[in-house]
C-alpha cells in the first residue's frame, strides 16, 4: 500500500486562502510546507513567482 502525501493546496494556486497550519505542496521542489501561526502566516501568501516564497 502506497502512502500519499497530504496537503491542502498546491503552490501558487489560492495563495490568498492560505492560513496557519495549512500544508502547501511546492511542485517545483516536490516538498510540502506548513504555514506558521501569526505573525508568520502572511509569508505563506507572499510572492507572485515560485522563487519568491
Amino acid at each position: 500500500m502506497a502512502i500519499t502525501p497530504s496537503y491542502d493546496y498546491v503552490f501558487p494556486k489560492h495563495r490568498s486562502d492560505y492560513r496557519a497550519g495549512d500544508k502547501v505542496l511546492n511542485p517545483k521542489t516536490n516538498k510540502i510546507y506548513q504555514c506558521k501561526p501569526w505573525p508568520y502566516t502572511e509569508f505563506c501568501r507572499l510572492g507572485t513567482h515560485m522563487n519568491e516564497q
